[in-house]
């Protein structure tokens, strides 16, 4: 009899072993891909969360982590596979309405970035009908719509928000960025201007009013003096070559050709966009170097197979 309970007492201890040792390589893997995840090693992070779901089908944070994984590979199919996993388990277990929404809410991203607009906008609207009052929420399914092309709605929005708060600047901005996407330079400016009203020195508004300007041509000098601004400015080098191409387009208006092609070169030297590329070669093009001229608007349609149909958009025809 003694055997008998001696040998159930190792095999239980032995089951908890077990339990304890898987409990412990889950953790592990766990962290290993959160760390992983957070140096942007995401092909390391995607196969320790894989590892992890191996050992627990039911984790579901691995699903979410894994799937954000994804999303730094650019792989928002496998992202929106996990998410809808992920969601899945949350509806079994009975989870708070306010964590569908967040999954919901990133879901949507991942679905707008594989270009399932429709799909998208569905998750978005999900996740407003459980938390309306958020403006985030708002915020996301204006960005999907603009995504959309679909601009009237993206505005009515971020109109929404703005009516709530008519000083929350990211959602003048975002609505200034749609508006100018809709080719309605004159709201785009006035939607920077009430950021620039409180906020004299935001030098992304001061580039963003400078570009509306120039596409607008009513009053190119007012758009330089916004770039001259900006420029004067402490900024990324990033937004510095964005303000530098701007007003490179500026001076071309102005058919100040050297000016805007000393532009060009500045800003090129910080960041090779194919806006800046294909300027240039409307600038080259207008000093009679037609070769140059050729070789900027070659590599600005590598970069960018659209940039001739976006500028003729502008009224800039090569």
């Amino acid at each position: 009899m003694w055997m008998a309970l001696l040998l159930l007492s190792l095999t239980g201890c032995a089951m908890v072993g077990q339990q304890f040792g898987r409990g412990f390589a889950i953790g592990y893997r766990f962290q290993q891909g959160v760390t992983a995840y957070r140096t942007q090693q995401y092909a390391a992070a995607a196969r320790d969360f894989s590892a992890v779901i191996a050992l627990n089908p039911q984790y579901e944070l691995a699903y979410e982590w894994r799937a954000v994984s994804y999303i730094g590979l650019h792989d928002f199919r496998s992202a929106v596979a996990d998410y809808d996993q992920a969601l899945f388990l949350l509806n079994d277990a009975g989870a708070p309405r306010a964590r569908r929404s967040t999954l919901l809410e990133r879901r949507a991203y991942a679905k707008s970035s594989a270009g399932d607009f429709a799909g998208a906008i569905r998750d978005d609207t999900a996740a407003l009908s459980i938390n309306p009052d958020d403006s985030y929420l708002y915020l996301n399914r204006a960005w999907t719509y603009s995504n959309h092309q679909d601009y009237a709605k993206a505005i009515a929005d971020l109109s929404l928000i703005l009516r709530k708060d008519p000083q929350f600047t990211q959602a003048l901005r975002q609505r200034a960025s749609t508006y100018g996407a809709a080719h309605d330079y004159s709201d785009a400016i006035a939607d920077d201007t009430s950021i620039l009203d409180s906020r004299m020195t935001d030098a992304p508004a001061l580039n963003e009013r400078c570009w509306y300007r120039t596409l607008a041509g009513s009053n190119l000098q007012l758009a330089l003096n916004d770039c001259n601004a900006a420029l004067r400015l402490h900024m990324t080098r990033g937004l510095r070559a964005a303000t530098l191409q701007s007003r490179s387009l500026t001076y071309f208006k102005l058919r100040q050709f050297d000016n805007s092609l000393a532009d060009c070169n500045a800003s090129l030297a910080l960041a090779r966009m194919a806006d800046t590329l294909y300027v240039r070669s409307l600038v080259e093009r207008a000093l009679n170097n037609a070769e140059n001229a050729q070789r900027d608007a070659s590599e600005a349609l590598a970069l960018d197979p659209k940039i001739v149909e976006t500028y003729a958009g502008y009224g800039l025809r090569r």
